[in-house]
């Protein structure tokens, strides 16, 4: 599990916490980073697409963002953004579920 802050409504995302799990399998660890500030990032691509629109439309999003990453040993299975929000109803945070499998047990 991942929990980003949204970032001036969405505009960027802040890593607050990265799971071990997920830790494990990233190029390094980005808790603290934004998210626009990792190079295989693009600023209107796929990824953040869908997280906007979770924090557009206040509702989860399921994701199917391919898993990059240093472990090519990996493949996504599945992913869903689910925004948080303040009292006032507008989302602050995003929480990640992210279930990867290894590619070789599952063939």
């Amino acid at each position: 599990m991942i929990l980003l802050g949204v970032v001036d409504g969405g505009r960027d995302f802040e890593y607050r916490v990265i799971g071990e799990n997920i830790k494990s399998i990233l190029f390094e660890n980005y808790t603290g980073r934004f998210l626009s500030s990792q190079p295989h990032v693009e600023p209107d691509g796929p990824l953040m697409t869908q997280l906007r629109e979770a924090v557009q439309t206040g509702r989860p999003v399921r994701s199917p963002i391919e898993y990059i990453g240093p472990h090519s040993d990996f493949r996504k299975l599945d992913e869903i953004n689910l925004p948080l929000a303040n009292e006032s109803g507008q989302v602050t945070h995003l929480l990640i579920f992210i279930v990867l499998v290894d590619k070789l047990k599952s063939e």
